[in-house]
């Protein structure tokens, strides 16, 4: 169910069930989990066997992915504004059927190791907290757009910036929970002056898992030529949702024109 690599000391990412991505980030006193992937498997289990500090997680946002394992961990911090989306996926007929497209599997080869659907405790995770791990620090900044509470967070002393689902080559503003095209260049906006030149790396929690500094700037044009009307607007499906990807791209999802992030956006949804 699980795999991890030691990026550097103290410092793991752990590929969860269909290759969904977490980070385990350890301390001097605690450690953070940065998401908890689809809830199938025991993550908690699986993290226990890297560290032995006591371990707080932190959600970049709600959607399952992302957020089904964290029931099993005592302190758990997530955007309050990701309430209704976490709820929203917790529906056990919707976690099968979004958990078998992601692991191409059948619900039998699987279900028994499914972490219970359940209401999350969990305390506010807002822009602008700070989390200290002794020789490190984890900086909270918005990342709204793919959802409404989506959270990006700075680690400057390893010039790494987490920027989870909220910019990536396969950025997507759906139709439910997303915002627009045009909040979503404002937030992005503000990430990039708040965040320049304080970091080398990006973090991601799909695919390729890391990459160059640039895909804020990147997607900033991206959105620039979504709101003049100047891209490409291909038709693109992603499960229920007809949406449109600003760029033409090649099967691994990297675009033709050698740029780095992408925008799949629902029609309606540009400004």
């Amino acid at each position: 169910m699980f795999s991890s690599k030691q990026l550097y000391e103290g410092t793991w990412r752990i590929r969860t069930a269909a290759g969904v991505i977490c980070y385990l980030l350890e301390g001097e006193e605690r450690a953070f989990l940065i998401d908890t992937g689809l809830g199938v498997g025991s993550l908690r289990a699986y993290v226990e066997s890297l560290t032995d500090k006591p371990v707080t997680v932190l959600l970049t946002h709600g959607h399952m992915d992302h957020a089904m394992g964290a029931p099993e961990f005592d302190e758990v911090y997530m955007n309050p504004l990701e309430e209704e989306i976490y709820d929203w996926q917790c529906d056990p007929r919707l976690r099968i059927r979004v958990t078998e497209r992601f692991m191409a599997q059948d619900h039998a080869v699987w279900g028994e190791h499914m972490i219970p659907s359940q209401p999350l405790r969990y305390k506010p995770l807002l822009p602008g907290m700070r989390f200290e791990l002794g020789k490190r620090t984890l900086e909270i900044y918005d990342g709204g757009g793919h959802t409404r509470g989506s959270i990006c967070i700075l680690i400057p002393e390893d010039r790494v910036l987490i920027l989870g689902d909220a910019c990536e080559r396969n950025t997507m503003l759906l139709i439910k929970y997303s915002l627009t095209v045009r909040e979503y260049r404002e937030r992005m906006r503000a990430l990039e002056a708040a965040t320049r030149g304080r970091y080398d790396t990006c973090w991601f929690f799909h695919g390729h898992g890391e990459d160059r500094a640039g895909y804020v700037e990147s997607i900033l044009e991206v959105c620039d030529l979504v709101l003049r009307g100047e891209d490409a607007a291909i038709p693109y499906r992603y499960f229920n949702d007809e949406l449109l990807l600003a760029l033409p791209r090649d099967e691994h999802l990297r675009r033709l024109d050698g740029g780095l992030a992408d925008l799949a956006y629902a029609k309606g949804k540009e400004k």
